[in-house]
């Protein structure tokens, strides 16, 4: 942008002059908009004492296998999908009608597990304990899901 000013000469001045000043402003560069990185695993722990392993499997707290400590009670996490992937469940062994892993309208407990469920983009997982009887709990990670039939 260029400015360009005249100043005309004032009144009563014997001598007549013009003044010019130019002022020139370029434009900061501003960086391109960037695309967050995508996480290293399709879901991610919202709240809860679940923990995540750098495999990205998800495990009630304590777990430590299927013969470990259990769980405690009154506890529970939540997961959110951040992009479709299915359910490869490892271990499962929650009281059974009580203890609760919940995708979408459909809950599982006892020998029920998500095993094999599709998960989309944005499904919100949620586990929780009640007040009671606890088991080892469970150890879900996740792999690709198959591509659709053509």
């Amino acid at each position: 942008m260029v400015v360009v000013r005249f100043m005309a000469p004032c009144k009563g001045d014997k001598t007549s002059s013009a003044t010019t000043s130019t002022t020139t402003t370029t434009p900061i560069p501003q960086p391109e908009p960037t695309t967050p990185a995508p996480t290293a695993h399709p879901w991610i722990l919202t709240s809860g004492t679940c923990s995540m392993d750098s495999f990205g499997c998800i495990m009630t707290p304590n777990y430590d296998g299927p013969r470990g400590t259990t769980y405690q009670n009154n506890v529970g996490c939540t997961i959110e999908v951040t992009r479709k992937c299915a359910i490869e469940v490892e271990d499962f062994n929650v009281e059974a009608g009580y203890d609760i892993l919940k995708i979408r309208d459909q809950q599982y407990s006892g020998a029920s597990s998500p095993h094999g469920v599709v998960l989309e983009e944005q499904t919100v997982i949620e586990w929780t304990s009640d007040y009671s009887i606890t088991m080892t709990g469970f150890k879900i990670c996740h792999k690709t899901p198959p591509p659709c039939p053509q």
